[in-house]
């Protein structure tokens, strides 16, 4: 059955515009591909569905990017937005996740793991009132509000109990942490009500010397 969540592409390169599209309808997807953030934008301020927003950072235009991500953050049936990119910058990267957005995809694009974050974010949608328990068998979906060497804070779709060892999918901000893997392993130290979401106070598990110092260095450079 197809999903009725529609999700702009807005990308500057033809070919990845095509490669996208063409993988998203195969997974039953309703894709719309534009290559400007006018259009992008245009489209999504008539949506009156819920709709996800794939973002080429190489096209910005007029406005800055984060003043782009402030502007369909503000629309009302905005699910997520993904960035893709060719900048492995650990600053830049940093700064994306200052924005809100986790979901950051490095050029050459890996299409199969692109269609999974967009299915992540779907599917995150529709489990906001699911119980923590739940939450501890998946990756949470969530956006970083605040970190440092020893921890951070970030906003969840999921309630999560408190000494409770999660599990987030950090792929592509994996060398920010100096983790050659794509997960990061936090301890819950609080969880608060945060509109219809939740602000977690987490610390960092298992993070070694080295990782940690990449990750003061890339803060505070």
């Amino acid at each position: 059955m197809k999903d009725k969540t529609e999700i702009i592409i807005c990308d500057s390169w033809q070919k990845s515009r095509s490669l996208i599209t063409k993988r998203l309808i195969e997974n039953n997807h309703n894709p719309r591909a534009v290559a400007s953030y006018d259009d992008a934008y245009a489209f999504a301020k008539v949506a009156n569905a819920p709709f996800l927003v794939i973002l080429d950072t190489h096209i910005v235009g007029d406005n800055t990017l984060e003043g782009w991500i402030a502007k369909f953050k503000s629309l009302k049936h905005l699910i997520d937005v993904i960035i893709i990119s060719s900048i492995a910058n650990k600053q830049y990267i940093l700064n994306i996740m200052r924005l809100g957005i986790i979901h950051y995809e490095l050029r050459p694009i890996d299409i199969d793991r692109l269609i999974d974050r967009v299915e992540l974010c779907i599917l995150s949608r529709t489990k906001k009132n699911k119980t923590s328990d739940m939450a501890l068998d998946a990756f949470v979906q969530f956006n970083i509000v605040d970190i440092s060497e020893t921890g951070c804070a970030f906003i969840s779709t999921f309630p999560l109990e408190q000494r409770s060892i999660v599990t987030l999918d950090i792929t592509g901000l994996d060398k920010l942490f100096g983790n050659s893997e794509n997960f990061l392993t936090i301890r819950v130290a609080n969880c608060r009500p945060f509109g219809d979401k939740f602000r977690i106070g987490a610390e960092f598990v298992g993070l070694n010397a080295e990782a940690r110092s990449q990750l003061s260095s890339a803060l505070y450079k």
